[in-house]
């Protein structure tokens, strides 16, 4: 059956650059060869045309089937094209004031923004706030395994890519009950709510904060 917007699939894959080197998948075997961290790498659901991943990926996926299939992505339809305006002059001594010692390549959040140490040159340092990856080709190695149709996994999966990875789900009777360990404003929350009613067809949704102490 031919894949469609808004489609729920599980999937493994794993992303690398041109020469070859993984910088990210759901492949235990292949995260620990790569050294990719503790993980957890396990297979992963996206909803087709809600950006859980790379919407040029998602958009390649529509109208496919299960199986195995390789996207060679530019850097536009990647994590785009570097942008100049994304590199940004600071005073050395406002990272001296921070106990930062300022050196290339070193990550620093500049007012609630991330980004890398380029250069640091008279008393000024060069900031690049661009995505890490912008500038680069990829490739993306994707394996469809299944199309998710049970109703909790599907709000399982918006849950963790707009809210919270770890937030818990609970359905009984076409009612989510979903369990978030911060407030979060009950505007917010209220559009949460639709687009999760929108996307899964759940009936009600309730948000239980479970504070962390």
């Amino acid at each position: 059956m031919a894949f469609k917007e808004h489609d729920f699939l599980k999937v493994n894959y794993t992303a690398k650059l041109k020469d070859g080197s993984v910088f990210d998948t759901t492949v235990e075997s292949v995260g620990k060869e790569h050294q990719l961290g503790e993980g957890p790498f396990v297979p992963t659901i996206i909803c087709l045309g809600e950006g859980f991943i790379l919407p040029s990926i998602e958009k390649n996926l529509i109208g496919k089937d299960k199986g195995k299939f390789t996207f060679e992505l530019t850097a536009i339809d990647a994590f785009g094209k570097k942008d100049a305006k994304m590199m940004r002059l600071f005073p050395t001594s406002k990272f001296i004031e921070q106990n930062v010692m300022p050196e290339p390549g070193v990550v620093v959040n500049m007012d609630g923004r991330m980004g890398v140490i380029k250069t640091v040159t008279g008393g000024r340092t060069t900031v690049d706030f661009n995505h890490p990856l912008s500038g680069k080709d990829v490739i993306y190695e994707v394996d469809v395994l299944d199309i998710v149709t049970d109703m909790a996994e599907k709000v399982k999966a918006v849950v963790s890519n707009i809210l919270e990875a770890s937030a818990h789900v609970e359905l009984k009777e076409n009612k989510a009950t979903i369990g978030i360990h911060h407030e979060i404003p009950p505007q917010i929350l209220d559009h949460f709510k639709k687009k999760i009613i929108e996307l899964t067809g759940v009936g009600d949704i309730a948000f239980d904060v479970h504070k962390q102490h």
